[in-house]
């Protein structure tokens, strides 16, 4: 969605970005697709668990963004992101491990 956003302050720039329109299909399939139909099933989804579950699954979602990008792009990790990511999954053990089970 950003992108569409961003798009058309490109004609100010000396050199203007010549997308051809095959392009334009690309990313206005990948702002209807990435953000507005994964955000809908995500808040689809949050109906159906407890509100401290559905926290803690979207707390994992810059953890898993990274292992995708390291199994699928090669993506070289250090020694911060490997800290990061254990604290993350500490925090989301921790926080299902004394979540209520009532679901609202």
């Amino acid at each position: 969605m950003p992108s569409l956003v961003i798009a058309p302050w490109t004609i100010l720039y000396d050199n203007p970005m010549n997308i051809v329109l095959n392009s334009w299909m690309y990313i206005i399939y990948l702002a209807i697709a990435c953000s507005i139909v994964a955000s809908l099933l995500q808040v689809i989804g949050q109906r159906y668990v407890a509100p401290a579950i559905a926290s803690v699954i979207y707390l994992l979602e810059p953890f898993f963004a990274l292992l995708f990008s390291i199994s699928l792009y090669g993506e070289e990790i250090d020694i911060v992101r490997i800290v990061g990511g254990i604290m993350i999954v500490l925090a989301s053990y921790i926080a299902m491990s004394y979540a209520p089970n009532a679901y609202t």
